[in-house]
């Protein structure tokens, strides 16, 4: 009987607190799982990619909740210095762009917020600059997007360079220096091919015989940052033969550097 009576005293204390175990465990699942469904991504993206020097368009950037929350959401930002090469500053004489706010604010009840960048119009011939920006942290139950976490804007370049090759004479056996010239310094470096041919010349390749005349192999040309001259040597043969002046082209075929106006083309006269 005694045994009956400790068995149902168990019973009853071993249901309490399963019961009470049950409760706390409820609750702590209703806590986790309404902190798992309010949680919400921050994204970003590039909102206005027809940014260019041309007028000073602008570019944007949209900072954007999954869904919109009852209280201000605070995100850090950050400009990728290893990526980026538009340089921010006050003015064109200072800088590509304007600075960007590290830390920005998406508004209660708000969905997105813009970050705008002005874009400065200079006279420098640099190329295309881009901006990367990265999602860094946000604030409350919201979490970065691993999909969406950085974004990349592409300032297009008005300036151009204009290049022109000189004419160039020498005896045989000399070489001929033609020089390049650039009507403005491009701020990096970029190379150009220069073809030769046409004319009474007859061209070659390295130890030039007669009847071959010069060394006609089409020349990689570096210009270096800032530099508007550049010259450079084509081999010519030196024979006994008695004849005329004899001449070919030299002509700027390609440029790395899409801000290069390749000009016409010159006269080699031996």
């Amino acid at each position: 009987m005694k045994i009956r009576e400790y068995n149902s005293l168990f019973n009853t204390i071993s249901n309490s607190a399963f019961k009470k175990f049950l409760l706390v465990f409820g609750f702590l699942f209703l806590g986790v799982f309404s902190q798992s469904v309010s949680a919400q991504f921050v994204s970003l993206s590039v909102l206005d990619s027809d940014a260019g020097e041309f007028g000073a368009n602008q570019g944007s950037f949209r900072v954007s909740l999954s869904s919109s929350r009852n209280v201000d959401t605070q995100v850090e930002v950050l400009v990728d210095q290893s990526v980026s090469t538009a340089v921010a500053g006050a003015s064109a004489a200072t800088g590509d762009r304007s600075s960007i706010n590290g830390s920005i604010v998406i508004p209660a009840n708000e969905l997105s917020f813009i970050i705008n960048v002005s874009v400065f119009d200079d006279n420098l011939v640099e190329g295309n600059e881009i901006i990367k920006l990265d999602l860094i942290s946000s604030s409350g139950t919201t979490s970065i997007n691993p999909f969406a976490n950085t974004a990349t804007l592409v300032i297009v370049d008005d300036d151009f360079a204009a290049l022109s090759i000189s004419d160039a004479i020498d005896d045989e056996g000399n070489g001929l220096i033609f020089t390049i010239t650039s009507d403005e310094p491009v701020q990096y470096d970029y190379e150009v091919e220069v073809e030769f041919s046409g004319g009474d010349a007859i061209g070659g390749g390295n130890g030039i015989n007669h009847p071959q005349d010069y060394n006609s192999i089409t020349q990689p040309i570096i210009i270096s940052q800032g530099t508007v001259l550049q010259t450079f040597s084509v081999p010519t043969g030196n024979d006994d033969v008695i004849e005329d002046d004899e001449t070919f082209g030299a002509e700027i075929i390609s440029a790395t550097n899409t801000n290069v106006i390749i000009g016409a083309a010159s006269k080699g006269t031996i």
